[in-house]
């Protein structure tokens, strides 16, 4: 209809006088961050960290990010490092009807806890795989410094 957005938003009645704007931008299509997917899969190796980096330095002192829309079966839980927070545990009967969780974060946002009814609360230790990550992709690339300066020696001199 005329004046009207034709989807979510509804239309627009002929009998009212305001127009309606358009979302914003950011708010339209499969990418809008209301649709976007990018750290919620199930296996970590399919999130895109490096966009989620990108995205954080863009946000001056974000230094992570809490998601939904994605239910996490297996509960609150995060990825890249702890710099993505996937909260949506299914809640609604419609949805999956999972437990009630609450996410903490305190202490400057270094203790991140998962409180769930009736259970202890468990700490959510990002930091240590992390640091765990970091040393590993700093061993790997010893590693590969040395191997690459071996055969630089075992290479004859050419002259």
């Amino acid at each position: 209809p005329p004046g009207g957005t034709g989807g979510a938003g509804g239309s627009s009645s002929s009998s009212s006088s305001a127009k309606r704007l358009p979302p914003p931008e950011f708010l339209r299509g499969a990418d809008a961050v209301v649709w976007a997917r990018d750290y919620s899969a199930r296996d970590e190796e399919r999130c895109d960290c490096d966009k989620l980096q990108r995205v954080l330095e863009s946000l001056p002192g974000a230094k992570r990010m809490v998601v939904g829309h994605t239910i996490q079966e297996q509960g609150i839980n995060g990825a890249c490092g702890g710099r993505v927070l996937r909260v949506d545990v299914g809640l609604s009967a419609g949805c999956g009807n999972g437990e009630v969780q609450v996410l903490e974060i305190t202490q400057d946002g270094h203790h991140i806890v998962r409180l769930s009814e009736n259970k202890e609360p468990q700490v959510l230790s990002f930091a240590q795989k992390q640091e765990a990550a970091q040393l590993q992709q700093q061993q790997q690339q010893q590693h590969q410094t040395e191997q690459q300066q071996q055969q630089q020696l075992l290479q004859p001199a050419t002259g």
